[in-house]
């Protein structure tokens, strides 16, 4: 053996990024110590099945390959496998041997095309975080209430024609779908800074303790909302018709720790937002 290829025995991470390449050569099995293998567009339309010999392999990311439609069922031979991540891609399924990675805590399907899960994604109990934004799911596998996982760290939201069993509404502590992405789903904060002073329905916005206290010029529907730093609603203290007047609401924040919170507030037209220090 040349000390070229000894070397790359050892070698522990490869990441390839616009190669133009269509696929991985087979002879990737051979590099046995490889813990992280990252992609990011290239041209791949597969990846080869020796993947599955790679027993150290720890982390996968897949970034803009948009030629890759499935994954190969020999994934589901990497028991040290803790990340799976395919973001902007074109997956249309999983191969059910996913369910078989029992050490997968970190699972990241963003942005592709799925339209179902496999039916046994509820084993891989080691899961911490989920993600499945912006993809084509109208179900999700009953088995996914086994996972202990709470609806901010297992996020389905931008999937338009995702229905809920009412088992799910109860594991996700929400009523429907659209309730849980009211609730639980990330947005951009800054998309609720669209103050229009001309307006000029709200004013006298301060926060005193646990209560935020301001003042409406006319009558008019207001809705608060408190947000954490990863732009996830944590509490809604008010959402009705208010009258003209100053108001006084009571902001229970209990369940929120230390640090930044973002208050917004929401009348007719006009919004406002405030930044919260929170001190425990």
């Amino acid at each position: 053996m040349s000390k070229r290829g000894h070397a790359l025995n050892r070698l522990g991470e490869l990441t390839l990024e616009k190669t133009g390449l269509t696929n991985l050569p087979a002879e990737i099995g051979d590099l046995k110590s490889l813990q992280n293998l990252g992609l990011r567009y290239n041209k791949l339309t597969s990846l080869p099945s020796e993947i599955g010999t790679l027993t150290l392999l720890n982390t996968i990311g897949i970034n803009h390959e948009t030629d890759l439609k499935t994954l190969p069922p020999e994934i589901g031979k990497l028991t040290s496998l803790r990340i799976l991540a395919t973001q902007y891609g074109n997956l249309s399924k999983l191969p059910d041997e996913v369910c078989n990675l029992k050490s997968l805590e970190y699972l990241e399907l963003i942005y592709n095309k799925l339209t179902g899960l496999p039916q046994d994604i509820g084993n891989l109990t080691a899961l911490k975080n989920v993600f499945l934004d912006f993809n084509n799911l109208k179900s999700l596998p009953q088995s996914i209430t086994n996972l202990s996982l709470s609806p901010h760290h297992f996020i389905v939201c931008d999937n338009d024609s995702l229905v809920f069993t009412q088992e799910q509404c109860d594991w996700y502590m929400v009523k429907d779908y659209e309730d849980y992405c009211i609730r639980y789903c990330p947005m951009e904060i800054e998309q609720e800074h669209a103050l229009k002073p001309s307006a000029g329905i709200l004013s006298y916005i301060v926060t005193k303790g646990n209560r935020v206290q301001f003042n409406l010029r006319i009558s008019t529907h207001v809705e608060c909302r408190l947000y954490d730093m990863h732009g996830r609603m944590v509490a809604q203290p008010f959402n009705g018709y208010a009258k003209a007047g100053i108001h006084s609401i009571p902001m229970n924040t209990s369940k929120c720790g230390a640090g930044v919170l973002y208050l917004t507030i929401r009348a007719g037209q006009e919004c406002h937002r405030k930044e919260i220090v929170m001190l425990k």
